[in-house]
């Protein structure tokens, strides 16, 4: 879809809120999981500026993401 080159050693990955390895090879430079892991949140969910316009191009690619997020949100 985005016509990037993934092998299948970059597909294992903990989760974008997990500290440890594995993770995707882009979670290396994703400014969405620095962000929160520099406010110290495991998701963007609790930030008080959420939803900011780092979140922009993934709640329009994927949907779902933002409701996820909405979702923790509401649990909150």
């Amino acid at each position: 879809m985005y016509k990037a080159e993934i092998t299948p050693g970059q597909i294992n990955c903990a989760g974008c809120h997990s500290p440890n390895e594995p993770l995707f090879g882009h979670c290396h430079q994703c400014d969405i999981r620095a962000c929160a892991q520099e406010r110290g949140h495991a998701t963007c969910a609790p930030c008080p500026d959420y939803a900011c316009s780092r979140l922009d191009f993934v709640h329009q690619a994927v949907p779902q993401a933002r409701q996820n997020l909405d979702d923790l949100r509401s649990q909150g």
